[in-house]
């Protein structure tokens, strides 16, 4: 009985390792994981149409409307994709640097950028509370904000 409740032991011990590790990935900080935490964090949003013509990234742009706000989010079909992409966005967030070309962006406010698993995170705005939020769960931003004036 003791061999019995060792071996469960131990397999449960692998899945839960390997939950955990696929986890820390980030893979599963996709599309549907940022709407649960905007859920669970009591955000009230209604979602957008995929914009293709809008976009600034390679895939379609998602709007997230939070009151008078608007959260850009690119999904794209693996890590490694999104972070090619991320790659191209100009440190300041003014403009997206490709092989053959620059285009620059005009915004109406601050831009930040954010990435995380399969996702690029784009607020442009100064919502202290959506800017907490995208740093505790995405972490520092990799453009914009904080790289303007440096």
């Amino acid at each position: 009985m003791k061999k019995v409740t060792l071996i469960i032991v131990i397999v449960a011990s692998v899945f839960l390792t390997a939950s955990c590790t696929q986890e820390a990935s980030g893979e599963e900080l996709g599309y549907t994981a940022l709407l649960e935490l905007l859920t669970e964090n009591g955000f009230m949003y209604t979602e957008g149409e995929l914009d293709a013509e809008h976009s600034v990234l390679s895939v379609a742009r998602k709007p997230l409307l939070i009151g008078d706000e608007i959260i850009s989010v690119y999904e794209y079909a693996s890590n490694g994709d999104m972070e090619k992409d991320s790659a191209y966005i100009d440190k300041n967030g003014l403009g997206i640097s490709r092989p053959g070309g620059v285009v620059k962006i005009t915004w109406i406010s601050t831009p930040y950028f954010f990435k995380s698993g399969t996702l690029i995170v784009n607020y442009v705005g100064e919502d202290e509370q959506i800017l907490s939020f995208l740093t505790e769960h995405y972490g520092s931003e990799i453009a914009g904000g904080k790289y303007l004036n440096g």
